[in-house]
């Protein structure tokens, strides 16, 4: 490594502090933005599954005792 190099990558150091140190407070608003976003979407995916399970227990459980079963679903394609 040359002299050149160690003196760059000290002050993009130096300059990396210094700005986290400037703006720590905008930093940690961003990151607390990006995890209520990230928990929304977990969140939002936890009650669609939910949701779909619910509703095809439902259905299996109406038609748990008949003899027999028209499915309708070649009729969407």
């Amino acid at each position: 490594m040359t002299r050149a190099t160690v003196f760059v990558r000290t002050r993009s150091m130096t300059l990396l502090r210094a700005n986290l140190r400037s703006s720590a407070r905008r930093l940690w608003a961003a990151g607390a933005a990006v995890a209520v976003a990230t928990a929304f979407v977990v969140a939002g995916l936890l009650l669609v599954e939910s949701l779909v399970r619910t509703v095809t227990e439902e259905a299996e459980s109406e038609a748990g005792g008949a003899d027999l079963v028209i499915d309708s679903e070649w009729l969407i394609d």
